[in-house]
């Protein structure tokens, strides 16, 4: 401990001398640990975190496969009549939903 408490006055004398070097170097320091810290918690919130549902190991996504020139390619959308069929005769599922995202806009009064 004595090693450690002499080096650490060593290091606050050699800062002390440049103050510039010391301002930029605790920017860095600053501005990357922020940035670690933000990209995390946005990562964890989308793709670490459990949803928040009974057993979300067991959520399963439906798309349909299709071939265009060979190429395989897959497809989320179905009609409101397909979706029902899958609905109604699902026996190896417990139950299934459905959501469309559309782009819309709000306006009151003329305003948006």
């Amino acid at each position: 401990m004595e090693h450690f408490s002499r080096d650490f006055r060593y290091a606050l004398r050699g800062l002390s001398k440049s103050p510039g070097f010391t301002l930029v170097a605790a920017l860095s320091l600053a501005l990357g640990i922020g940035a670690n810290t933000a990209i995390f918690s946005a990562l964890n919130a989308v793709l670490l975190r459990l949803l928040p549902v009974r057993a979300p190991e067991q959520l399963v996504s439906v798309t349909a496969a299709f071939s265009v020139r060979g190429e395989t390619r897959y497809n989320q959308s179905f009609s409101y009549p397909v979706y029902r069929a899958l609905r109604d005769g699902a026996q190896s599922l417990q139950g299934l939903i459905a959501f469309r995202t559309l782009p819309m806009s709000l306006s009151v009064n003329g305003a948006r």
